[in-house]
């Protein structure tokens, strides 16, 4: 079988890789030097070519397949400031964690789940009752589009102790635009109005509407 769009090498057993395509898993055969987290293509089951990350995310990102580490990452980014603040991390791990966010590249798994930990908590007991991996992209978008949303509302973990009004800004909201100020938007939701950056959705306009998590434009439907 022919695969158009680029999978993640997820195993290596002697010349033969698991490769993952936002959770479908395919084995094929290799004479390639691939390792775990590798990007390939695949051709006739065979790996025919290895990709670096960032040929391989623009390749995906064209196409519009979810990348599961993109997708978690631009989601749960807006709220690391609030880790700054705690010193759950420093001021030189969120730099670099900003960086990512704005250039579409995340921190491998492994980093994700150590910096987001609460979260996975929540993630990991959402992907058990779904009877899927933690990792796979229909958990993670349930868990943003609605069970992120329902721990906020039923006090769940730190959530017990945040404020209406920061409970509001950790919430996943669908806005509307209604102004565009340079790097900014002007957003409508319910009945209030806040200014995001519109850093992932840069070509949103008036009229549209975006999803929005703290003060971020997280992207545009």
């Amino acid at each position: 079988m022919c695969y158009a769009i680029p999978g993640r090498v997820e195993k290596v057993e002697g010349d033969v890789v698991i490769v993952n395509y936002s959770g479908d898993k395919r084995a094929a055969k290799t004479l390639l030097n691939v390792k775990p987290g590798d990007y390939v293509y695949v051709n006739g089951g065979i790996v025919v070519e290895k990709l670096n990350e960032k040929d391989a995310r623009d390749a995906l990102g064209i196409m519009n397949v979810d990348v599961p580490e993109l997708y978690f990452f631009k989601y749960a980014f807006p709220c690391a400031h609030l880790k700054l603040e705690r010193g759950d991390i420093g001021q030189e791990e969120y730099n670099e964690l900003k960086n990512q966010f704005l250039s579409n590249n995340p921190p491998n798994k492994e980093i994700l789940e150590k910096i987001f930990a609460p979260g996975f908590v929540f993630i990991k007991k959402l992907a058990s009752q779904m009877n899927k991996d933690h990792w796979d992209i229909e958990v993670l978008k349930e868990y943003w589009e609605n069970y992120h949303n329902k721990i906020i509302e039923n006090e769940e973990g730190d959530y017990k102790n945040f404020s209406e009004s920061l409970k509001d800004l950790c919430r996943i909201h669908l806005a509307e635009v209604i102004d565009k100020k340079g790097d900014n938007l002007v957003v409508r939701y319910k009945d209030k109005v806040r200014v995001v950056f519109n850093s992932l959705t840069p070509h949103a306009k008036p009229g549209d509407r975006v999803k929005i998590h703290y003060s971020y434009a997280i992207e545009s439907l």
